[in-house]
């Protein structure tokens, strides 16, 4: 089996107010693996929603991406190409991305059309991706509607029309930030599955260090609109190197100390 990667280098996002020109982004440069989860973590703030949002070319108005290069398997592609086909994504609140009017069943009918893979046996492939995705009982949960279910349902949900697009690439946006810590539990572990099982090539935004290490074989660390470190998981635990990660990580195991003392 051919591994797809997705390569991109120097991204550049600028914003324009009246004559001043600010970098937003600046010469941020990855690649993405089918079967790998590459890590982008840095504190909020530090530019990694507007990276993704660089990557997909679904910027706000009045904000500008460039590039050298964005290269799949070697060779050059549009960021309107990559969306939906390529790359699919899940948000950071599941519940915001849900049309209010829809039943499930409704958006995965709308995920299909848009991508053009509506068939005749189209309920099927909605169920198996929501079986997929750990949903249970799945046929009640197609008619119901985004406020009649939990955070968790609904991003299971979202990962489920995330499956029907059968894209290499996943890119996963804090996709547990709003929910509890089982089923942040769930969710991470589910996405873990996936990867294996689909061999997905994931690109986690996350600025949880606990996440980081159970999901990533490799991080980018990203500050003020860069990234200034980019290693394996177990070399940025063990070994960091530029001080923006070592606090990361000290204030990370700092909330951690005294516990084994509790009773």
């Amino acid at each position: 089996m051919n591994l797809q990667r997705l390569s991109l280098k120097n991204l550049t996002i600028t914003t324009q107010s009246k004559d001043k020109k600010r970098e937003i982004i600046s010469n941020l440069s990855l690649e993405l693996q089918q079967g790998k989860i590459l890590a982008l973590l840095g504190a909020s703030g530090s530019g990694k929603t507007m990276a993704c949002a660089g990557i997909l070319d679904t910027l706000p108005t009045g904000i500008r991406a460039t590039y050298d290069s964005l290269l799949l398997n070697g060779t050059r592609i549009q960021p309107a190409q990559l969306r939906g086909e390529k790359i699919a994504s899940i948000m950071q609140n599941p519940r915001s991305a849900f049309n209010p009017l829809k039943n499930m069943y409704a958006h995965a009918k709308e995920t299909l059309k848009a991508l053009g893979k509506n068939t005749q046996n189209d309920r099927q492939k909605i169920l198996k991706a929501m079986q997929d995705s750990g949903l249970e009982n799945i046929e009640e949960l197609l008619s119901l509607y985004a406020f009649e279910m939990s955070g968790g349902q609904l991003q299971r949900m979202m990962i489920s029309l995330a499956l029907l697009s059968e894209a290499p690439f996943l890119i996963a946006d804090e996709p547990t930030s709003d929910l509890d810590l089982i089923v942040q539990h769930q969710v991470l572990t589910l996405i873990e599955k996936l990867v294996k099982e689909r061999n997905l090539g994931v690109l986690l935004i996350t600025h949880d260090l606990s996440v980081v290490a159970k999901l990533a074989n490799e991080v980018a660390v990203m500050d003020q609109g860069r990234i200034i470190e980019q290693a394996s998981v177990q070399n940025i635990f063990s070994k960091p190197q530029h001080p923006v990660t070592q606090n990361l990580l000290q204030a990370h195991f700092s909330l951690y100390e005294g516990m084994a003392e509790l009773p």
